[in-house]
């Protein structure tokens, strides 16, 4: 019943001189694209640092990767609502965050379920779009050096996908892994295009260009906050990929597609 309606549909708007053509779902591209990445380089790691209640993980645990993660989430009442995923045996969780040095801070916390709580104060081009993302109160909380803090624990038999979303210090927490982002295969991070959310923010490009020089490019993008009456890109989350470290599983991918997989990546 349902392809006859189509199919009235369609020649009833054919008569008319339009066609009407099914188009993908944009958020199950990138979903995918992220799904292939895991799978493409044999993630068995992933670091979620700026978990806030586990969203990126529990996404990718729905698209099939059961390997290890690692969530850092500082904010109390943040982590209370994480750790309601304690019954995962390979997802682990620390209440603490990232930054310059290894010390304790003050979080600014909003009312918007958490998801705005930030070290860095909020922008009022920011809090015009979102009202409710207004920083009302504060609490100390822990943060260490990324580089001293991992150090000793990535082994070389890791392959790691480093996501990060602190929320205005994505920034200062990418730059502070130092040469540990030799390691790491794929880096998730959220980046400010026409908006500058927080006072510590950084431009898009200065994000690019800083993993340029660590030999990341861009794998693929994803939309996370548009201008609803001009459909202009704020902010987006960028997929990273390490063109040091070659794919572990390209054997899995057909011969059409693992011939155009040096062209596209141009691995030496």
């Amino acid at each position: 019943m349902r392809e006859i309606l189509i199919s009235l549909i369609k020649n009833f708007f054919k008569k008319l001189g339009y066609s009407i053509n099914k188009t993908e779902n944009l958020s199950n591209y990138y979903k995918d694209s992220l799904a292939k990445f895991i799978d493409i380089y044999d993630i068995n790691l992933v670091l979620d640092i700026g978990a806030h209640h586990g969203s990126f993980s529990k996404k990718i645990r729905t698209e099939g990767y059961n390997k290890e993660i690692q969530s850092f989430e500082p904010g109390v009442t943040n982590f209370k609502n994480l750790k309601k995923n304690k019954n995962d045996n390979s997802w682990h969780f620390y209440n603490f965050g990232f930054g310059s040095e290894d010390q304790d801070v003050k979080l600014l916390t909003s009312a918007r379920d958490g998801d705005t709580n930030s070290i860095s104060k909020i922008t009022k081009n920011f809090l015009e779009i979102c009202k409710n993302a207004e920083q009302i109160e504060s609490e100390t909380v822990k943060i260490y050096n990324p580089y001293n803090y991992f150090y000793n624990k990535l082994d070389s038999n890791r392959n790691i996908l480093l996501k990060i979303d602190t929320e205005g210090s994505d920034y200062i927490v990418l730059s502070n892994f130092k040469d540990l982002l030799n390691k790491v295969s794929g880096i998730y991070i959220e980046c400010g295009f026409n908006l500058k959310m927080y006072a510590d923010s950084k431009d898009y490009l200065e994000t690019i260009d800083f993993l340029k020089s660590y030999h990341f490019m861009p794998f693929s993008l994803n939309p996370h906050f548009t201008n609803t009456s001009t459909g202009q890109l704020m902010v987006c989350d960028i997929l990273f990929y390490n063109t040091k470290i070659e794919p572990k599983n390209l054997n899995k991918m057909d011969k059409t597609k693992k011939n155009m997989y040096p062209k596209i990546y141009n691995f030496k």
